[in-house]
């Protein structure tokens, strides 16, 4: 029977590999996510054809999901995104002393 152990070295040569292959899927689908942004038909309400509209109704749809997923905060959406489609996040500072719960009376 063969000896399947690794060498001491061999995880110092092979951990950087194992590890960008882990990290592979993630980099395909911001590279997949980047290109769909690019390829958007941002004008798609404008168009005539009822064909292209509903197209690129399903396209935002889907972007905006991958945008939750991939792009949380919307870096990569508002670089690419008409002003009209651009994310706001809200930036959420929450007070110490404050309730904002409670209303005085």
């Amino acid at each position: 029977m063969a000896d399947t152990r690794m060498a001491p070295d061999a995880s110092r040569v092979f951990g950087p590999i194992l590890s960008s292959i882990q990290s592979a899927p993630d980099t395909l689908r911001m590279a997949a996510y980047v290109s769909a942004l690019k390829r958007m038909d941002w004008q798609f309400e404008f168009s005539d054809d009822g064909r292209v509209y509903r197209e690129g109704r399903n396209s935002l749809e889907v972007l905006r999901h991958e945008q939750r997923q991939v792009d949380p905060q919307g870096a990569l959406w508002n670089q690419y995104a008409p002003d009209i489609y651009k994310v706001k996040v809200a930036e959420f500072t929450p007070a110490t002393d404050a309730q904002p719960w409670r209303v005085p009376l």
